[in-house]
């Protein structure tokens, strides 16, 4: 039983680190093609366009790496040098895995692997968990009188059917949204002090956006995806990226909405950033740093000089044309690029071998057959007859 359980442990094993070790080199040509497209085209695109993009890395981490396609590029590679092809396709052993590596190291990075999959999602858990107690007991009670019309007036510019919750905390520097399912925007007591109604209106809008484009639950999806390959620095530039555009498209969403006073709204952003690199101790970050939904002012690498340069080459030209281009480029990576997996090629045979093979075969069936045929034949007594009557005669 014990030796059962353990010989199926190490099929599974070898059978997980097969799909890792396939997927670990196809994602890190797929991120090189997707981030070179960004490159080119990400001068005329709009920020969701280049969400669609990104969205497409994550795709390719949920299917097989043997997932084929017959006009992908990794065909036409075979097509043109086999000997490259080989060397590019998961399928025909692209690391030797199956025939070089022992049971006893594939048991182990697997358990090592386990480890850094329970360990990141316990630690985004417990992390996200004490994020919202700490915001559950620092929120007041009650909002501002003054703040209903303002949230009512958001909500109605960007057409949102309900109004989601707002509440206020004394300990956040930057305004947050949190929560997946039912995500509540929280604001800093602070911006509603110091900003004007026009400030608190972009604010309001922004987070606001966050929630009408299901951010949240976005980013917390890629997070589930990002646990499964912790250790690929390739999944931790794409998932960063991710968040990036994100914010960008936020921006251009609610810069959209307020068509002439989409300058104004880039000012707010600007202001917002200057007061946080006035205060001290934002270097090092902030005691409530949520993750699910923000402004992009506190993180390591704050995104808010790409946003601000986004929203000054705002334009809405040709529109249908930047549609139809991003579709087709999308269509283009989804069909040719994603599916890097090649059926496997049947066996060959020397035409030599298999022609000597099957006269061997026919040989080997006419002398069964004249066997059949002498052992059910009447004249196989005739010789002894014969001889009996010559032998008689003779005595």
């Amino acid at each position: 039983m014990i030796a059962t359980m353990q010989s199926w442990g190490a099929h599974v094993s070898l059978a997980w680190w097969q799909w890792m070790g396939d997927m670990s080199i196809q994602i890190v040509a797929f991120v090189v093609v997707v981030a070179v497209v960004d490159r080119i085209w990400g001068r005329y695109a709009w920020p969701q366009q280049r969400v669609w993009l990104w969205s497409l890395v994550m795709l390719k981490l949920l299917v097989p790496p043997t997932l084929i396609s017959p006009i992908s590029v990794t065909n036409v590679i075979a097509d043109i040098a086999p000997d490259v092809a080989a060397g590019v396709s998961p399928i025909d052993a692209p690391l030797g895995i199956a025939a070089t590596s022992s049971n006893f190291l594939f048991s182990v990075l697997t358990v090592v692997w386990l480890t850094g999959l329970v360990a990141t999602l316990v630690f985004g858990a417990v992390r996200y968990r004490r994020l919202q107690g700490q915001l559950r007991l620092d929120c007041a009670s009650t909002l501002p009188c003054e703040l209903g019309p303002a949230v009512q007036r958001a909500a109605q510019q960007l057409g949102l059917r309900s109004l989601p919750r707002v509440e206020l905390s004394r300990a956040l520097r930057s305004p947050a949204v949190a929560g997946i399912l039912r995500p509540v925007i929280y604001l800093p007591r602070r911006v509603i002090d110091e900003s004007t109604p026009e400030q608190l209106q972009h604010v309001l809008m922004h987070e606001m956006a966050h929630i009408q484009r299901r951010d949240p639950l976005i980013h917390a999806l890629c997070l589930l995806v990002h646990a499964a390959y912790w250790f690929h620095p390739a999944v931790w530039f794409a998932t960063r990226r991710l968040a990036t555009l994100r914010e960008e498209a936020t921006d251009r969403m609610v810069a959209s909405r307020l068509a002439e006073g989409r300058l104004g709204y880039r000012d707010t952003l600007l202001s917002f950033a200057e007061r946080l690199l006035d205060e001290p101790g934002v270097s090092q970050g902030s005691t409530l740093q949520p993750r699910y939904g923000h402004l992009g002012f506190i993180h390591p690498q704050s995104p808010i000089l790409s946003r601000l340069a986004q929203l000054e080459r705002h334009s809405t030209k040709h529109a249908t044309l930047r549609r139809a281009t991003n579709g087709v480029l999308v269509a283009i990576l989804l069909t040719c690029v994603l599916p890097m997996g090649r059926p496997v090629a049947a066996p060959t045979v020397d035409p030599i071998a298999a022609g000597c093979m099957v006269t061997r075969l026919r040989v080997m069936q006419a002398m069964a057959a004249r066997d059949q045929f002498v052992a059910h034949s009447p004249a196989r007594d005739l010789p002894a007859r014969a001889v009996a009557p010559a032998t008689a005669s003779a005595d």
